[in-house]
């Protein structure tokens, strides 16, 4: 995979990055917050944000916009908003300083839930000791954000005006960052943790959301490297156990691809796949009590997308990753062609083949 490094890190001119904190919280949570408020205390100003109507509709935005508007009235350079089911880890503070002073502009998230696109991604990061991935997700993460202080304090106004009746504070988020063209990273490894605390806003029945990278001692180190975003990205739903190829440039339902006929359309032979999945199953020491938690079919999804990442990061041997824009030349007759995603090769409709050159 490639990277790139922010421009903007550690600039001579630059100004020693400061902190303020907001806790996102509810009445019912108040004890949750002031947790966090006494384990923060000592090192960064921290003002709680409750929901200034409790009783309303489950929603998160409400005290979003307070806890972004805050930071108007910070005076540090940028403003941390955490909502009060995170756990902060020991040196949390300076970590998220030192991503701070790589990532000055961007509106850097501390966590992402490891079922998400981004947590792709993430995990393609923690292999290639990448530092930061770009949100590709339908929203940015919100569980712990920080953005320079003057765009925290106009997201808050933002929030106020411009969100939608019953709108998620993320995807309120994601339109923010980008009518401002705001970059918006996570970093590598996350910060903080998501606790297991019951969902106010109604996301309980989505199972555990914890991150996706959150090392035994957290911290980040002066890496200002982010991975490009692939042109196609194996992707696990977890809500419904396909193993699936996205297309990141075009990420809408009519795009995305059983990951089974990628590898086919690849060169890979199904009847192989299988084999060697049931070849690594029966080796490894949990052995079939495996299948207890979950279906063949569903654990094999989970292998196929391994698989699948392997391809596209170079696993096998060629120099150039099929997941690359450029794609992998291929037949679309039988098989759409895999960097389009959508049938005939979308350079040129009326070819047998796509118009990329294949890789060396």
């Amino acid at each position: 995979m490639r990277t790139t490094t922010d421009a903007r890190a550690k600039s001579p001119d630059a100004v020693k990055p400061s902190l303020s904190v907001s806790v996102m919280t509810h009445p019912d949570r108040m004890n949750a917050a002031e947790r966090i408020r006494e384990r923060l205390g000592p090192q960064v100003d921290v003002l709680l944000a409750v929901d200034p109507e409790p009783d309303g509709p489950r929603s998160a935005l409400r005290s979003a916009r307070l806890a972004f508007s805050q930071a108007r009235e910070s005076g540090a350079t940028h403003h941390l908003v955490l909502q009060d089911d995170v756990e902060v880890p020991d040196g949390f503070v300076d970590s998220a300083l030192r991503g701070v002073a790589v990532h000055p502009e961007a509106a850097l998230s501390y966590f992402v839930e490891w079922g998400s696109r981004t947590a792709v991604l993430a995990r393609w990061a923690a292999l290639t000791g990448v530092g930061a991935v770009p949100v590709v997700n339908p929203y940015v993460p919100t569980v712990a954000l920080c953005l320079p202080a003057a765009l925290a304090g106009e997201l808050g106004g933002f929030l106020e005006s411009e969100a939608y009746q019953g709108e998620a504070d993320d995807q309120a988020v994601l339109r923010f960052v980008r009518a401002t063209g705001t970059r918006a990273l996570v970093t590598v490894p996350n910060l903080v943790e998501h606790s297991d605390l019951p969902s106010i806003v109604g996301n309980t029945g989505h199972g555990a959301r914890r991150s996706v990278s959150f090392p035994a001692e957290p911290s980040y180190r002066d890496d200002a490297s982010v991975l490009d975003v692939p042109r196609l990205m194996p992707f696990f739903a977890w809500n419904t156990g396909a193993a699936l190829v996205i297309d990141t440039a075009n990420d809408v339902p009519a795009t995305q691809r059983p990951a089974l006929d990628v590898l086919a359309a690849w060169g890979t032979d199904e009847a192989a796949l299988r084999e060697s999945f049931a070849a690594a199953v029966g080796t490894a020491a949990a052995g079939a009590r495996v299948f207890e938690a979950a279906s063949r079919e569903q654990l094999f999804s989970v292998w196929l997308i391994a698989v699948a990442m392997g391809r596209c990061s170079g696993g096998s041997g060629r120099t150039r990753s099929p997941c690359s824009a450029a794609g992998w030349t291929i037949p679309w007759r039988r098989q759409p062609c895999p960097h389009s995603l959508r049938g005939p090769c979308a350079s040129s409709p009326t070819r047998t083949h796509c118009s990329t050159t294949p890789p060396p």
